[in-house]
């Protein structure tokens, strides 16, 4: 029986200096890296919810910005209409004082040349009634 208990002990010590300790130690390993993984995976996230919300932010303010421009622009293009309005009301009015002004100077010559001819006129109307040709 001693003889049996020196053999298991003996095969005992020998598979563990031989097998034991480099499966657990290859074990610890695996664990090890399986650790420092799952750490560095949770700094990648950390750091893709970061540029996430880096991006989110810009994203904003590129569409802040935008709006900006887009009402500028706006308020550029009803200024420039108004101004277009404005002087195509003047051009409008300038011509219409013009032609009102030609108007007056033809009523006033043609009263003119009517009464330097309703001599004439009146001689043509009384032979005209009368019968006479004249």
């Amino acid at each position: 029986m001693i003889p049996q208990l020196l053999i298991f002990l003996s095969v005992v010590a020998v598979l563990s200096f031989f097998v034991f300790k480099p499966a657990l130690k290859i074990l610890d390993g695996r664990r090890n890296k399986t650790s420092e993984l799952e750490k560095d995976t949770e700094n990648l996230l950390a750091q893709s919810e970061a540029m996430d919300s880096e991006y989110d932010g810009k994203i904003n303010e590129a569409r802040i910005e935008g709006s900006k421009v887009e009402r500028d622009l706006i308020a550029a293009g009803e200024e420039e209409a108004r101004s277009i309005i404005n002087k195509a009301k003047q051009k409008s009015r300038d011509a219409v004082s013009k032609t009102h002004d030609e108007i007056a100077g033809e009523s006033v010559q043609t009263k003119k040349d009517l009464s330097n001819r309703i001599d004439d006129f009146a001689k043509m109307i009384v032979s005209k009634v009368l019968g006479k040709n004249g």
